[in-house]
């Protein structure tokens, strides 16, 4: 007899709220307000083509950027707001270093012009002003003025770092460029936000700089398939899921006070802001939890045990991350053909799994796999065990229900 073994994966599947709600709108990049004595720029003018020789032939002084600038302009040498998507969150660094050059000062102007998360049609704007005036419009002057004076990063108390040293302890090549990518989130989310925000306002911006800043000059993609479990080979990938999106608003969240936290869902994860509304991979819902409960088929004795929709403690999202490590070992040792390395990473598995299970009792999800390894290696006590305890979590969980049905020494 044969029997389909399946691996719980945190699925970040299309949730039930965005086929119900589709027709809310999605997030808008964030907008910087413009000053009282001098409102941004929006002039039919300023939304006219500029080509460089024109450009060059009015500005001979900037013959010597004529490199620079080509780029600036685009392929067809000719400036549109368009071109300026290449630019769409990468940071000042990348800008100088990687786009154009370090060697002038006006090119570290417009490094200030097109790093800043600012709506394509202000920068727009800013850009043709500095380009013909050589001045900063006052909302650019503005927004640069406040990201001079933020230092904003990873603190040592962030509860990501816990995350980041746990997936280094695999990858430790992918350390930096993990840190390298939070920092600068948390930096342009930093230079944007004023408590002023809605929560609305907070997450969905969040959300639109952490998707726009680059990896190697890619974007990143969200909410692929969940095959990976890692924050850091998410991030190499260009890609995050449910669960590694959240974890990125965790970081910045935890630098700039928000009240957030993560909550569960069967195979799903989202973050929830206190006493106010959700925010379901890339939507914001202002109503209470309740109305993603009525909308699902989560068992109601998982929600009367507190498996699903409650905010995680420190402890439990420590789990949740040690269980997304035992997840990548246990896909690495199926993978594996050497019997000593399948060994291996059995047995850092099982470490893992019994760490998340310690912090996160109630990790359904973990009990779920711990039983499925049990199984593929023959340990059928431990494998009914584990299988009984994630279905007495959560009763809808039907792969581990098909599972212990084919177990002879299980009973309902």
């Amino acid at each position: 007899m044969s029997f389909f073994l399946t691996l719980a994966l945190l699925g970040c599947s299309e949730s039930p709220e965005e086929k119900q709600k589709s027709g809310l709108a999605t997030p808008t990049q964030p907008e910087l307000s413009s000053t009282p004595d001098k409102p941004a720029q929006k002039s039919q003018s300023s939304n006219m083509p500029l080509t460089l020789d024109d450009y060059i032939t009015q500005h001979q002084e900037r013959d010597a950027n004529r490199q620079d600038l080509a780029i600036l302009f685009g392929t067809d040498l000719t400036l549109t707001k368009s071109d300026l998507d290449r630019f769409k969150g990468a940071s000042y660094e990348e800008i100088s270093t990687q786009f154009l050059s370090e060697e002038s000062d006006f090119v570290r102007d417009l490094s200030h012009i097109l790093a800043p998360p600012v709506p394509q049609e202000q920068k727009f704007t800013a850009l043709k002003a500095y380009l013909e005036t050589g001045k900063f419009t006052a909302d650019v002057s503005k927004s640069i003025t406040k990201a001079g004076s933020i230092s904003y990063r990873l603190s040592s108390d962030n509860p990501i770092n816990e995350l980041i040293e746990i997936e280094s302890k695999v990858h430790p090549e992918l350390e930096l460029q993990t840190r390298d990518y939070l920092n600068r989130v948390i930096y342009e989310v930093a230079t944007v936000w004023t408590p002023e925000m809605s929560p609305q306002k907070c997450l969905e911006m969040a959300f639109t700089i952490m998707t726009s800043t680059r990896i190697n000059k890619q974007r990143i993609q969200t909410f692929a398939q969940g095959d990976d479990s890692l924050l850091c080979t998410n991030l190499a990938r260009n890609v995050l899921d449910c669960d590694t999106g959240s974890f990125v608003i965790l970081a910045v969240a935890h630098e700039l006070g928000w009240p957030v936290s993560l909550v569960m869902a069967p195979k799903h994860a989202f973050i929830t802001w206190e006493n106010e509304g959700y925010f379901d991979q890339n939507h914001y819902y202002s109503e209470p939890l309740t109305s993603y409960q009525n909308a699902t088929d989560i068992a109601p004795e998982a929600i009367a045990q507190g498996v699903y929709l409650r905010s995680l403690t420190t402890d439990e999202l420590r789990g949740l991350y040690y269980n997304n490590r035992a997840t990548y070992y246990l896909k690495r040792s199926h993978s594996q053909t050497a019997l000593t390395e399948k060994e291996a990473n059995d047995r850092d598995f099982e470490a893992d799994i019994q760490r998340a299970i310690a912090l996160f009792p109630k990790l359904e999800i973990a009990h779920h796999n711990f039983g499925v390894s049990a199984f593929r290696k023959g340990d059928i006590k431990t494998a009914c065990r584990e299988i009984t305890m994630a279905l007495e979590l959560d009763p809808s969980d039907e792969s581990a229900l098909s599972l212990r049905n084919n177990l002879s020494s299980c009973y309902p």
